[in-house]
């Protein structure tokens, strides 16, 4: 036994090395054709006659059907039971040469003496296996079977001549010494030492079905019949379908604390003035199950409210700040930092179309032929990536007239599925409709543009859904001239907070329901920034000031944030909440002298479909990245993906992506991080969020030498 678990113990540690799936539970079904290998020692069974001088083993064929459970101890050790039936059956055949008398003449002859046994059991098999290598596993057990056929026939059968019976009379018969009936002295229970040998072969991608080819072989620990050496070896080559299906996975556990506070409104005439009276608290336990199971405990706190005016409308408001992870701070003073920026914003040169159009969307920027002799680029400075890109068409007509030698090519593109299946003309009525407005607005000269159509793109988005299916359906502008297509540089002011976000938490008590509401945050009298509803108000609004460049303070004076809610009685209240601003701007910092830097910012897009790899028109913004850094440069480079995919997958595609831009940069002390889809850069509902999500953002840091 000793041998048998220094065996295992090493094939467990090889199994360490290779397996690497799940090992789950299994049950299956298995059959097999059994090779029946007896080895026997006697001459005759007990209490039937025979003259064989000895029978030494037997063979036979049989089948085997058997069911089958396997638990896994670890990764790679299980316990496994089957439970099946097993034919045993041999023939057990010695040929004895001999000397026969034939018509008073000796010849040579042969006696052939035979057992022709039939056996079956059913047993039940436990085992311990180890798995090796994923596939293959080896496991030994042992067998303890009850029989359920154990009969016998037997003869002798002279080659020549006949036999002669006691009185010494021909019986004109060459056969002799026929027995047949139940095995005498048989035994009930058969044992065997099981060793056997798998390979599970996936049957679908889950793994949840395997086919396994199986070689077992039994080794007999007990004779078929008492006293008789005989022992019933079978060598079993079969296969079996196992089925590991899935667990779900485990559901977390989470403990929870509801504090809730019941109030119940007691209206008194003419109190001094409103109160609150505890009245007790209770302990409550209970379990939510959803997707997560939650150990609730709800603390109710009960407490009497007596109100003079059912009328009644308090507010009060308070502002926090917000840290980047969303932790709350109490904050003083609101600090506003300026810094000087430049914008590199990839210029996307697609126009997407709805589904059987041709007709640009109105998200489009298109102007008049009048306004484009007057069109300035400059306003487009304050915009961010996506409404610079959608004034695309503006900014390429401008281009071209500025390059009169740059010529483009327009390619119309359908999703080649649906009613846009193999709609070439489609697709060249989107190119002409694209040609046109150039034409037509910008005046561009017909010779300079021409026009091709396609189905699918060239380097098409997934055809298997939806938002794959969107961005087909588009028109691509290439042109001779990459400054053409190149990245739109918008320099301007950037305003970094400090807290980067404000909350503003609401306490309200209204005995009539709320109406609307509005917050506005002011500044010199002016509205900075505004929210509003209908009902109550929220108990906390929270403003992200760093991705709000628009709105954010541009001068030292008290932010003013004034909360209106008007009930449904008509009574309002106005509640403020004041948070001193100070502002430091580049000419503050010029003045002082003080260490400054500049913030260049630059967007990588156009990475292909789950893809991480530097094409040439990245290449030519990682120029333009090389020309901005020095040895003093601070480089922070950020992967992005769309809503496509597992947040796994997509982490691990943004991080790629980072990490080849930094890779092609060739600065090891960039900091890369990948974001995946944690955090969409922009809404992913049409196809240019989706493409601009499919980013790298650059943010260069440059101190400013003095």
């Amino acid at each position: 036994m000793k041998y048998v678990v220094i065996a295992l113990s090493t094939l467990a540690l090889v199994a360490h090395c290779y397996a690497q799936d799940p090992f789950r539970f299994r049950y299956g079904l298995g059959a097999s054709i059994i090779l029946n290998d007896h080895a026997t020692d006697f001459r005759a069974l007990p209490g039937v006659p025979i003259c064989c001088p000895q029978f030494t083993e037997g063979s036979g064929i049989g089948l085997g059907i058997s069911g089958l459970v396997e638990i896994p101890l670890n990764q790679y050790v299980f316990l496994g039971a089957r439970l099946g039936y097993m034919d045993h059956s041999a023939k057990l055949e010695v040929a004895e040469p001999t000397n026969l008398v034939v018509n008073q003449v000796s010849v040579s002859g042969t006696f052939n003496h035979t057992v022709d046994a039939t056996l079956s059991s059913i047993g039940l098999e436990p085992r311990v296996g180890v798995r090796l290598i994923d596939a293959l596993t080896i496991s030994v057990g042992f067998r303890l079977g009850t029989l359920l056929s154990k009969t016998y026939e037997q003869q002798e059968v002279a080659t020549v001549g006949t036999f002669l019976d006691s009185l010494g009379r021909d019986t004109r018969s060459a056969i002799r010494n026929q027995n047949s009936g139940d095995l005498p002295e048989a035994t009930s229970l058969v044992q065997h030492l099981i060793f056997s040998v798998g390979y599970e072969l996936p049957m679908n991608a889950s793994g949840t079905t395997l086919l396994v080819p199986e070689i077992s072989y039994a080794f007999a620990l007990n004779d078929v019949v008492s006293g008789v050496s005989w022992k019933a070896h079978a060598l079993s080559i079969g296969i079996a379908v196992k089925f590991s299906p899935v667990p779900p996975p485990p559901k977390l556990i989470v403990f929870d604390t509801a504090f809730v506070r019941d109030t119940t409104t007691k209206l008194v005439t003419t109190p001094e003035a409103p109160r609150i009276i505890f009245a007790g608290t209770t302990q409550q336990e209970s379990t939510i199950e959803t997707d997560v199971i939650t150990k609730l405990t709800t603390i109710r706190e009960s407490y009497i409210h007596e109100a003079a005016d059912p009328s009644m409308l308090r507010t009060q408001i308070t502002a926090f700040g917000l840290d980047d992870v969303g932790n709350e701070l109490p904050v003083a003073v609101q600090h506003v930092e300026e810094f000087l920026q430049v914008r590199a914003h990839p210029l996307l040169s697609f126009v997407f179309f709805p589904t059987g159009s041709a007709t640009i969307p109105d998200r489009y920027e298109q102007i008049t032929k009048d306004q484009s002799a007057t069109y300035d680029l400059t306003k487009l400075f304050a915009g961010d990536d996506i409404e610079v890109y959608h004034s695309v068409l503006n900014i390429i007509g401008n281009r071209l007239q500025t390059k009169p030698k740059a010529s483009i090519v327009i390619t119309g593109c359908n999703s080649d599925n649906g009613a846009e299946k193999n709609n070439i003309a489609l697709s060249r009525s989107r190119a002409e409709t694209v040609r046109d407005y150039l034409i037509n607005i910008w005046h561009i000269d017909a010779s300079r543009i021409k026009v091709d159509a396609r189905n699918l793109p060239a380097i098409p988005s997934s055809t298997r859904s939806e938002d794959g299916i969107a961005e087909n359906q588009r028109v691509e502008i290439t042109s001779n001239d990459p400054e053409v297509t190149d990245v739109f540089l918008a320099s301007d002011t950037m305003r970094v907070p400090s807290p980067p976000q404000l909350r503003f938490r609401i306490d309200k008590v209204s005995f009539s329901p709320m109406k609307e509401w509005k917050l506005e945050i002011m500044q010199h009298g002016a509205a900075v920034k505004t929210f509003s509803g209908t009902g109550a108000p929220p108990d906390s609004i929270d403003w992200d000031l760093a991705n709000d460049q628009r709105h954010i303070p541009r001068f030292t004076a008290p932010l003013e944030a004034k909360l209106l809610v008007i009930s449904e009685a008509g009574n309002e209240r106005q509640s403020v909440a004041t948070l001193p601003t100070e502002i430091r701007t580049l000419r503050q910092k010029r003045i002082e002298r003080a260490a400054d830097v500049t913030i260049d910012r630059f967007n990588l897009v156009l990475f292909n479909f789950g893809k991480s790899d530097i094409t040439p028109e990245h290449r030519r913004i990682l120029d333009r990245v090389q020309s901005k850094l020095t040895a003093a440069s601070e480089i922070s480079i950020e992967g992005y993906t769309d809503r496509t995919g597992s947040p796994a997958s997509n982490q691990k595609l943004a991080h790629a992506r980072a990490t080849s831009t930094a890779e092609a940069l060739g600065r090891n002390d960039a900091k890369v991080v990948g974001i995946g889809d944690k955090r969409l850069l922009y809404p992913n509902d049409t196809p240019e969020g989706r493409f601009h999500c499919r980013t790298v953002q650059i943010l260069v840091r440059n101190p400013v030498q003095r």
